[in-house]
């Protein structure tokens, strides 16, 4: 089974980018803000795809 790791692999794509969670999420008006993104990145909120 392929366990896949959302939360940490978006944090690192957002660190990479050199992106708080709050301009990262900004392009995305309504869409989502900086607690959404910190909640997909610690596990807790799982977005649909």
């Amino acid at each position: 089974m392929i366990t896949i790791k959302l939360g940490e692999r978006l944090r690192e794509f957002r660190q990479g980018l050199n992106l708080t969670q709050a301009q990262f999420a900004e392009p995305i008006p309504g869409k989502c803000d900086y607690s959404y993104i910190g909640k997909i990145e610690r596990n807790q909120q799982y977005p649909s795809l």
